[in-house]
């Protein structure tokens, strides 16, 4: 009886692992694309109902998949993608980057909306390939309004163009539909458009302007309810990483790939400033003249000391993002014997040291604006605006060098004295990285008011 029930238990799990090397493939909603899986994909149709029978399967095609989706080869993608069917928020964002990528704007909006509803790849295992959901989802779908109008415009002129009006072609496809690479034609919400087209409409695609620009006819938003990531807890990660390089028991593999881990996406951080006040100037003032909200977002040059190592400690402008302030108080006594009750603040200071900006040739403290804008507006709406104001840096973390850390770090102290009884200890904390994008937007509708781009 035992070697019965041992027998049965063997097959049992013969049949779950085979279950979990299973490809279902995708589920299609509109019979009409039965046949045709691309069509269904392009125009919002495909469901992945297959999970743990499919587990195996994604598992073994995650790292190609990720593969796929950091290179922009967004059918490549989309194939394998419905070839397994597996059903996660990570498989669904997989389709609608790949929708988005390809013009597809409409299908994009309808996956990453399932994404959002779909099981977690962040579960006990953690199988979301550096990934962060729901954020990466909330990111991209303020995107799609304004790359649509744009597509659906360029699209009408096309349309009544004779010049650019194109005959229908045949289509040489692969098992799911999927058109060959090159100078094939995809239908796009039940329309005919050229790949190559469509390719150029892509939001990663476009023309980025190097100045400051402002909200357009189509506005931009910061998706409600987003906070960002983290810096502090970016941080922390990054300070326990320098912690394991200097333990003799951890290779430096290991090191490397954890570092790496949290270098591969980008991030966007959101923060608030005391619009009255500034390094030079307050960061918005107006000018009752000619009623104008003028907006000044600088960076501070600074000298990381801490991570000097016996060289020349590095450099960088910097960009703060968050400030915390602790305080005690305690009695003091100077050289006289005089004893006087001192108030002690320790201000923590966090934020990104930018790589791509000048870095040499220049005295700490100086500072430059990264952001400048002016906003006409009548008197109570610009008081009413300078309390509603939020900035966001979209921005990648780069490598420094190894035997400095990670964390760049500085410490500036002012002593008290009898006439100003207050000490203030300072320590920075900063990370390295290459800033994309930033921008002020309002805090009570998320709308984005300007924003820059930087190489």
């Amino acid at each position: 009886m035992k070697a019965a029930i041992q027998r049965v238990s063997a097959s049992v799990a013969v049949v779950l692992v085979l279950a979990g090397c299973a490809a279902a493939g995708p589920t299609i909603t509109n019979p009409a694309y039965t046949e045709n899986h691309y069509q269904a994909f392009v125009n919002g149709q495909v469901r992945l109902d297959c999970e743990l029978a499919c587990s195996g399967n994604w598992g073994s095609n995650r790292r190609e998949a990720k593969t796929l989706y950091e290179t922009h080869r967004w059918k490549e993608l989309v194939s394998k993608v419905m070839e397994i069917g597996y059903g996660k928020d990570l498989t669904y964002f997989y389709l609608g980057r790949a929708a988005e990528g390809l013009g597809f704007f409409g299908a994009a909006e309808t996956y990453y909306g399932l994404a959002m509803r779909a099981t977690p790849c962040a579960g006990v295992i953690n199988t979301c390939d550096g990934l962060n959901f729901p954020h990466d989802i909330t990111y991209r779908l303020p995107i799609l309004k304004p790359a649509q109008a744009d597509a659906a415009n360029k699209l009408a002129v096309q349309a009544v163009s004779p010049s650019v009006a194109q005959p229908a072609k045949t289509v040489n496809t692969n098992t799911n539909g999927i058109p060959e690479k090159q100078g094939g034609d995809a239908r796009r919400n039940d329309q005919v458009v050229d790949l190559k087209t469509v390719t150029s409409l892509s939001p990663q695609t476009e023309a980025t302007p190097t100045k400051t620009t402002a909200s357009p006819a189509h506005p931009r938003y910061i998706p409600k309810g987003d906070k960002g990531d983290s810096i502090t807890a970016l941080i922390d990660k990054f300070r326990r990483i320098d912690e394991l390089a200097k333990d003799e028991f951890t290779k430096r593999a290991t090191i490397e790939a954890r570092t790496k881990e949290l270098q591969s996406k980008e991030y966007r951080f959101l923060f608030s400033r005391n619009t009255n006040y500034g390094f030079k100037a307050p960061i918005a003032r107006y000018d009752a003249e000619s009623e104008v909200l003028k907006i000044d977002l600088e960076l501070i040059y600074r000298t990381f000391i801490l991570n000097s190592q016996n060289s020349v400690p590095p450099k960088y402008f910097t960009l703060s993002l968050l400030e915390r302030h602790s305080g005690t108080n305690y009695v003091g006594q100077n050289g006289f014997g005089a004893r006087f009750n001192v108030r002690s603040i320790v201000s923590n200071e966090y934020g990104l040291a930018l790589e791509n900006f000048g870095t040499s040739g220049l005295a700490d403290d100086m500072w430059t604006p990264i952001l400048s804008t002016t906003l006409p507006l009548p008197p109570a709406a610009a008081k009413a605006m300078k309390s509603d104001l939020m900035f966001y840096v979209d921005a990648a973390l780069i490598s420094t060098d190894s035997a400095k850390g990670n964390v760049l770090q500085d410490v500036e102290k002012a002593n008290a004295t009898s006439s100003d009884p207050t000490e203030v200890l300072f320590a920075r904390s900063f990370l390295l990285a290459r800033v994309k994008e930033v921008g002020v937007f309002r805090k009570s509708t998320g709308e984005i008011l300007a924003w820059k781009t930087l190489p």
